[in-house]
């Protein structure tokens, strides 16, 4: 059995059951041995699903079917960790930042928790309900709520937006291209983008190698408007190229990093 089947099962026992997961418990399920039921078990943690507890995990409070996606290579989640820890090492005490939408962004407010004094705009309820039990200050903003990717959008997200200045806008995308910009999947989040850009004095946008060369189905704004990337290390030479060529401050992450 596949890992990702294995990590579907978990999931789908705790949903049923709730309580604990034990690591025994899972190893003896799939005749695994206890260190591949832990690694398990981190891959779920690290994708939001989990929280883990002494000897297991159980199923975090933050949950969100939208965001756990078994089928995803472990590589794709290694990916967006390594990334997001690199994002948020550009925040510091006392700053406030905007926080786009999509699971990138829910990686990098996880790597947040550290600090003492934050404040976090956005217009994703995951990346607020993730900083629930922090001491920072969460601003949701308002509008139309896609229940699929659980975002606000519309004319009052952006209305909301002119109310704030922030230090720092942390921005995903679907897809990247020197010529196009930054372009995203779905057309009802248009301007979200390129309003957070011009309500920051520093703009980052944190995508993994595999977003860039292509253009999704909404183009949002021009790369002239982001002033740090942060990818991978499986961004493709030419990419890199052609961004560093830009003058933009290209920051790429090493994925054997990871711990």
């Amino acid at each position: 059995m596949t890992a990702n089947k294995r990590q579907k099962i978990i999931i789908d026992t705790l949903k049923t059951r709730g309580g604990v997961i034990k690591v025994n418990e899972i190893a003896k399920q799939f005749g695994v041995s206890n260190e591949t039921a832990r690694r398990d078990i981190e891959y779920l943690k690290e994708q939001g699903a989990v929280t883990r507890v002494y000897g297991g995990a159980i199923l975090s409070n933050n949950f969100s079917q939208k965001f756990f996606s078994p089928e995803i290579d472990n590589t794709d989640i290694w990916k967006k960790t390594a990334i997001a820890r690199a994002a948020a090492t550009m925040v510091k005490d006392g700053e406030s930042i905007f926080v786009g939408i999509g699971s990138t962004m829910l990686q990098v407010v996880r790597n947040l928790k550290s600090l003492n004094e934050l404040t976090v705009i956005t217009p994703s309820l995951p990346v607020a309900m993730e900083l629930t039990n922090t001491p920072f200050r969460i601003i949701v903003l308002g509008g139309i709520l896609d229940p699929n990717e659980l975002d606000l959008s519309g004319p009052l997200t952006l209305n909301n937006m002119d109310f704030f200045h922030v230090d720092k806008a942390f921005l995903g995308a679907g897809g990247v291209t020197v010529e196009s910009g930054i372009s995203d999947y779905n057309p009802n989040g248009f301007g979200r983008h390129a309003k957070m850009s011009r309500c920051a004095d520093t703009t980052i946008l944190v995508a993994q190698s595999d977003k860039f060369g292509k253009d999704a189905l909404s183009i949002e704004m021009p790369l002239s408007q982001v002033d740090t990337i942060i990818t991978d290390d499986k961004l493709p030479k030419e990419m890199e190229a052609a961004i560093r060529e830009t003058g933009k401050n290209l920051i790429i992450t090493r994925l054997d990093s990871k711990e």
